[in-house]
């Protein structure tokens, strides 16, 4: 009988559900291990799985998802088959698409060995983040975070560095829904459709016998809450809809996320879209979240009310700024006390284009750019000046003529800034230095650093010697080649 199922689903979540399921001792954290974990979540003898990465492998990797280019640097996901780190020639870049806009907040990158690098660049949607910060994990190991507000579908990192990468991880952020308390105005029937069936971290493949949430037929403004048990930033919410049947039922939702006055902070509204079985809803204004409300008010087909039915329901985000730390309630030391790293709380020790870590407030002079300013811009660079992120000349180039890298020397007949300028006419075979246009020798008959001052006849000598009186001055005469020198 199928209300014998619904009753043994009800007692087997009474009785820790959630060690049945892989989950930790704590039932807090999912087992994101290849084996076993203890109850943090930590891996004992393996690694994290596919798609997994960080403390308790708790944090989604979204690199998983992406394409890679070049090719040849599909070798960076956590979950290739070979690595190929430290021994790179090419282009110093990599770019990752990905199909659906998604959150950005940090990523990690793990390096061959302990390195030094005198660039980085880290591009979202093809645009420089303005404030990169880095933070160094260990010996090989950084995380590079950016102030960006973004969905991205775009990343490109750039820079020395990348010859020395092993591994890339994207953050995902951290499901902060996962078996934290639940309410719902009505159940159906019994607690086989209880509330908390949607965060238990499981998706299964029909909800008619019970383990998903479901509301009552007789329940006309149905509503389901899951409550964090810390506020939190939620940048990213999934709905995964019932797989058997009825999917149209969700379509139409309100998503809320609530403060800890139960004040809407944030609001969703589905509209008419086709039925979908996973819906992903981005937040880029994440507020302090201590809850989030789901509530439908369409009543499909034949049904009497509306009904809120969730298979699964998922809240990745981070810890707000000031906390780290998988329960996001260790305090960030003074030195970074609201800029400290959500996963591990370090400070960050380089900024991009800033001269004070870990603040990063006080940008980098003119001549300089780069990690905390160490870098001096390029002497090919019109008054020395540069982009204070990427080192690139922004005024010009002096003696050299492709602007903005300004790499490429003038030809010998031009020179100064963007090589717009010929050589004087008197320079010997057109030829003048590349930077200052002074000409390295002149015609016959002509003097000075741009053989601009015409020698005096009486300079041209009375024999083949060349013997010249003293008011030739720098004009030094032979008359058999007839050339003058400055």
């Amino acid at each position: 009988m199928w209300w014998i199922l619904l009753i043994t689903i009800a007692s087997v979540q009474s009785q820790d559900f959630c060690h049945l399921l892989n989950y930790t001792s704590s039932c807090k954290y999912a087992c994101r291990c290849k084996g076993s974990c203890d109850s943090n979540g930590n891996c004992i003898g393996s690694s994290c799985s596919d798609g997994w990465f960080g403390s308790g492998c708790q944090y989604s990797d979204v690199v998983i998802n992406a394409t890679i280019l070049p090719q040849s640097l599909e070798t960076l996901r956590s979950n290739s088959s070979r690595q190929d780190c430290g021994q790179r020639v090419g282009p110093l870049f990599v770019l990752l698409t990905w199909k659906v806009p998604l959150p950005f907040t940090w990523l990690r990158i793990k390096l061959l060995n302990k390195t030094t690098y005198r660039n980085i660049t880290l591009s979202l949607n093809n645009a420089l983040c303005q404030k990169t910060k880095i933070f160094s994990v260990d010996d090989t190991t950084l995380d590079i975070a950016c102030d960006a507000n973004v969905s991205m579908t775009t990343l490109k990192l750039e820079g020395d560095v990348v010859g020395s990468i092993c591994t890339l991880f994207v953050s995902g952020g951290r499901n902060f829904a996962l078996f934290q308390q639940t309410s719902q105005s009505s159940s159906y029937y019994s607690d086989g459709f209880n509330a908390k069936f949607a965060v238990d971290g499981r998706i299964i493949p029909s909800c008619l016998l019970g383990g998903c949430s479901h509301t009552h037929r007789w329940d006309s403004n149905p509503t389901w809450t899951v409550y964090f048990d810390q506020r939190v930033q939620i940048n990213k919410f999934v709905l995964y809809n019932r797989i058997d049947d009825k999917q149209e039922r969700l379509k139409g939702f309100l998503l809320e996320m609530l403060d800890s006055s139960n004040l809407t902070i944030y609001s969703y509204q589905n509209n008419s879209e086709p039925t979908r079985l996973v819906y992903t809803v981005l937040n880029l204004k994440a507020g302090a979240g201590a809850a989030v409300r789901i509530s439908q008010k369409n009543i499909i087909g034949s049904d009497s009310v509306p009904f809120v039915t969730l298979n699964e329901f998922e809240a990745f985000g981070e810890c707000l700024p000031g906390f780290w730390g998988l329960n996001c309630r260790n305090v960030c030391e003074s030195a970074c006390s609201s800029s400290c790293h959500a996963e591990h709380g370090k400070c960050n020790t380089l900024c991009i284009g800033y001269t004070d870590p870990p603040q990063c407030s006080i940008e980098c002079k003119a001549t300089q750019w780069g990690p905390n300013c160490l870098n001096h811009c390029s002497v090919s660079c019109y008054n020395s000046s540069c982009d204070k992120l990427t080192g690139l000349c922004l005024s010009g180039c002096l003696g050299y003529q492709d602007f903005p890298y300004c790499t490429t020397k003038c030809n010998k007949a031009y020179s100064g800034v963007n090589c717009t300028n010929s050589c004087p006419s008197n320079c010997l075979n057109a030829t003048c230095d590349y930077i200052t246009g002074k000409c390295s020798d002149c015609t016959p008959g002509y003097t000075g650093d741009y053989c601009n001052n015409p020698c005096f006849a009486t300079c041209f000598g009375s024999n083949h010697k060349g013997t010249c009186s003293i008011q030739c001055s720098q004009c030094i005469c032979d008359l058999t080649v007839l050339h003058s020198r400055i």
